[in-house]
């Protein structure tokens, strides 16, 4: 089972998923501001970053998981630790794992870095736009 809409749709309300024995996405959220020309204020908006962790469950995310699956939480827990060694995996071999709508975990000189999307940055401006002044 392929977990990425699960991921995103709990991430447009959490603030951290744990994947267990690998990490940790959390997010920031940060205010309007002014572009360096003062001619755009850019509403707040959230963004992810990833953090190297070996906290084994994540036991919120389980549990939204095993009510959007319709499955108990030890099967939640299983799919789950799948699901991160199939991030793992992907990353040993091609170097990159993207979760559409969100971003993607690359590696670089050995570490693990998170690139949040574009478009998942743009969903979490809280609806607001850009005011060009």
């Amino acid at each position: 089972m392929h977990l990425d809409k699960f991921v995103v749709h709990y991430l447009k309300s959490a603030d951290t998923l744990i994947f267990p024995y690998f990490g940790m996405l959390y997010s920031i959220k940060f205010p309007a501001e002014f572009s360096k020309d003062k001619t755009v204020l850019n509403p707040p908006y959230k963004k992810l970053f990833f953090e190297v962790s070996k906290i084994n469950k994540d036991y919120s995310f389980l549990n939204f998981l095993s009510q959007k699956m319709n499955i108990d939480e030890d099967e939640a827990s299983v799919l789950f630790k799948n699901y991160t060694k199939k991030i793992i995996s992907e990353l040993e071999n091609s170097k990159l794992y993207k979760i559409e709508e969100l971003g993607s975990f690359y590696k670089e000189n050995e570490n693990v870095v998170f690139e949040t999307s574009e478009n998942y940055i743009m969903i979490q401006q809280f609806g607001l736009e850009s005011i060009i002044l």
